[in-house]
């Protein structure tokens, strides 16, 4: 697949992914959905004249979503992609996650990993530093728009309900947490490679991908408390993808 270079292009190719997890009826399609409304809403606000530098935020939302297009696409071709994606990818065939694990996971690598690398690539040296609003303004977007996704959650599966009463809304806290944290790792993951010549990244990517995979692990294999959560949660979740990947395609920003 063709790398996009507009973010239309971005939305097509999101819009293809949907389509075939619906009808393959794969998980995958769960962390899509949210991206494809965190796409829709940056390019509203590029749109609106929301950010610092709309131009460049283009450049950021393509360069940023060609490395989950690229990363979809090679596993899919049984070529290699980073770890941490591989872990998401291959947690969707995974029977015993929920969908919360599902979109942790990709948010995991989307952030922790592709963000950081995709601002350094669009604004490097001393340029990373005017890049900082918008990029913590982008950050916002996808906070917004994963609460809208928690409250769809509770349509996924009462179970979701139980959580929240047993776990005093420790699943909320854990996304707000993970986004947070997340945000805050991948700024300083920009920082970092932009301070440092682009053809000396491979020295260091491998340990960003190691520490990246290391937290997917914590999401995708948590402690027995939650594990047994988990089950509960998962026996009552509904069973058609398809139908809940059109339940979070609704999780947009108000």
């Amino acid at each position: 697949m063709q790398a996009a270079t507009t973010i239309d292009e971005v939305l097509l190719q999101l819009n293809d992914i949907i389509a075939q997890c619906k009808t393959n009826q794969s998980p995958l399609g769960y962390f899509a959905a949210l991206y494809r409304n965190v796409t829709a809403a940056v390019q509203k606000g590029i749109q609106a004249g929301s950010f610092q530098d709309n131009a460049r935020m283009e450049k950021l939302d393509v360069v940023f979503a060609n490395r989950f297009l690229a990363a979809y696409y090679a596993y899919h071709s049984n070529a290699i992609c980073s770890g941490c994606w591989k872990k998401s990818f291959d947690a969707g065939r995974n029977a015993n996650l929920i969908v919360l694990q599902h979109l942790l996971s990709g948010i995991n690598a989307h952030i922790n990993m592709d963000l950081g690398l995709a601002a350094a690539a669009i604004a490097p040296g001393d340029e990373i530093f005017a890049l900082e609003q918008d990029f913590a303004m982008i950050n916002d977007v996808l906070a917004i728009i994963t609460g809208n996704v928690q409250r769809q959650l509770g349509q996924v599966s009462w179970g979701m309900f139980l959580f929240s009463n047993i776990s005093k809304n420790r699943e909320k806290a854990l996304i707000n947490f993970s986004i947070d944290m997340s945000r805050k790792a991948a700024w300083a993951t920009a920082l970092k490679y932009a301070l440092i010549p682009q053809d000396s990244w491979l020295n260091n990517l491998n340990d960003l991908d190691h520490s990246v995979s290391t937290l997917a692990d914590g999401v995708l294999n948590p402690g027995r408390w939650s594990t047994f959560l988990i089950k509960v949660v998962r026996f009552t979740e509904q069973k058609d993808v398809k139908k809940i990947i059109e339940i979070l395609e609704k999780a947009e920003p108000a």
